[in-house]
């Protein structure tokens, strides 16, 4: 996987360097877990960090890339990439530092 192209990269590397804990926790689950398997809901890891697995029907993103967003990034969920099919979207939350 790569990361999206609208990843605000300054932030991303800020948060990582504040909170190196809470990306591992994050990151971990994403990487161990079978994710087209788990089961749909709220995967609470640690404080300030959860994943979320849903399934629904998208309006439009870009496969093979992942978002990063920020509390300051707007964004529109449920996007498409050429049809409407059922996906499964999978969410990592990691509670942003304060600098």
């Amino acid at each position: 996987m790569k990361p999206d192209a609208s990843i605000y990269k300054h932030q991303f590397v800020e948060q990582n360097i504040l909170s190196p804990k809470a990306r591992e926790v994050a990151s971990e689950f994403l990487i161990e877990k079978d994710l087209e398997a788990i089961a749909l809901g709220r995967y609470d890891l640690s404080d300030g960090v959860y994943v979320n697995i849903d399934e629904y029907t998208p309006h439009l993103l870009f496969t093979e890339k992942f978002l990063v967003l920020f509390p300051i990034d707007g964004h529109k969920p449920w996007m498409k990439v050429d049809a409407n099919e059922q996906v499964r979207k999978v969410v990592a939350k990691v509670l942003c530092v304060n600098v």
